[in-house]
């Protein structure tokens, strides 16, 4: 029979909470990382997915040296343009944006 397989990077270093904690960054340091976030948000949206939990915790890098940044949790993206559940909110209530209260996103 068929079988089918998730394959996914271990990543064991810090991720954007550890990193704050560390104390304030130069510029730019803040500026590769907010390149790396969007880029990673821009990949997830090529291929026609919408993450719904993007938050500090779920950025991380792949190793101790931190020059990778990747997005993690994948447990509530749903593909761009699909309806969610009327009155639902998802992911991190704390990190949510205004218009997903207002029920208008997609």
């Amino acid at each position: 029979g068929e079988a089918l397989y998730t394959v996914m990077d271990r990543c064991c270093g810090p991720d954007l909470v550890d990193v704050a904690a560390g104390g304030a960054l130069p510029p730019s340091s803040v500026r590769a990382l907010g390149r790396q976030m969007l880029l990673a948000l821009a990949a997830v949206h090529g291929v026609g997915l919408m993450h719904r939990d993007v938050k500090p915790e779920n950025f991380r890098f792949r190793d101790a040296a931190a020059q990778t940044l990747q997005l993690l949790d994948f447990g509530f993206a749903k593909p761009a343009g699909s309806q969610p559940a009327r009155h639902t909110v998802t992911g991190t209530l704390l990190y949510a944006a205004p218009e997903v209260f207002d029920g208008l996103y997609c």
